[in-house]
């Protein structure tokens, strides 16, 4: 990706997270799912700021124009699939919320270690978001991992 696909690319990425922890904020069912979302929506919000500054400074256009095919589907699966867990309740969304956010900030980190960059303030934009993204990416799969109830300790094993 381009310097400016890269801008454009984030900041449509912001977007769609904070609807995505929005929506985990009003659907999901356990505290941490929820926390989650908060979070989701605090760090991208800030980050998408982060991007338009970044895109001042460099005399960028945040334009749809500037993605690739490939990229604006990629985009448009991420819709289509937030679209689909808004349709989810209970544990179901929790466990498909979690999987589509370690799937997608996954995806997000991997696009951008590809990112072919040429203005030093996109390659600082780009190495001051990532411990975010691989912070979220671990916090969904962390999600994904059983709970033991309170109080109980895990089955010893045996001999």
């Amino acid at each position: 990706m381009t310097d400016g696909e890269t801008a454009e690319f984030l900041h449509v990425v912001n977007q769609a997270e904070m609807r995505a922890g929005r929506l985990a904020q009003e659907s999901g069912s356990s505290q941490q799912v929820k926390d989650f979302g908060k979070m989701l929506v605090g760090d991208h919000q800030t980050a998408d700021l982060l991007v338009v500054d970044a895109c001042r400074d460099s005399y960028l256009s945040l334009s749809r124009k500037e993605l690739t095919a490939d990229e604006l589907r990629s985009l448009d699966a991420l819709s289509k699939r937030l679209d689909r867990l808004a349709k989810l309740a209970g544990a179901k969304f929790d466990k498909a919320f979690a999987r589509e956010m370690e799937r997608d900030h996954q995806q997000v980190i991997d696009q951008l270690k590809g990112a072919d960059l040429s203005l030093v303030n996109m390659r600082t934009l780009v190495a001051q978001l990532m411990p975010t993204l691989e912070h979220h990416r671990d916090e969904a799969a962390r999600l994904l991992q059983p709970r033991l109830p309170v109080g109980r300790a895990p089955p010893r094993r045996r001999r």
